[in-house]
C-alpha cells in the first residue's frame, strides 16, 4: 500500500502555540486531515481553528500531557492508514521531498 492524501493524517500536539500553528496547517495540503491535540484545553481555540480549516480535528486534553502523551492521543484519533507526527513550528516548504514517500 502507498501513502497518498487520503490514506495520511497528520498529527500536531499544541500548548498556546496560536501564533505558530497557522503557518504550519497552511503549509499542509487541505486534503489531508490533520489532528491537534491542544494541551492548554481551550475551547475558543478549538472552535476556531475547526472553524477556519475543513481538514482540521482538534482534540482537547484535560490536563496538559506533554508531547509524547499528546502524540499518542492524537494516534488513537487517527483512522487513516499512517500519520505523520509534526510540531507546530514547522512548516512544510519542500513538497518533492515528502511525495518521494507520499504520493501527493
Amino acid at each position: 500500500m502507498s501513502i497518498s492524501r487520503q490514506t495520511l493524517s497528520v498529527v500536531i500536539v499544541s500548548f498556546k502555540s496560536d501564533h505558530v500553528i497557522h503557518d504550519c496547517i497552511q503549509s499542509i495540503s487541505d486534503q489531508i486531515k490533520i489532528i491537534i491535540v491542544d494541551n492548554s484545553n481551550d475551547e475558543n481555540f478549538k472552535k476556531s481553528i475547526e472553524k477556519k480549516y475543513n481538514n482540521v480535528e482538534c482534540v482537547l486534553s484535560s490536563v496538559n500531557l506533554g508531547m509524547g502523551s499528546g502524540n499518542n492521543l492524537g494516534l488513537k484519533n487517527v483512522k487513516t492508514d499512517y500519520a505523520m507526527i509534526l510540531n507546530p513550528d514547522v512548516v512544510l516548504e519542500n513538497i518533492i521531498m515528502l511525495s518521494a514517500y507520499c504520493h501527493l
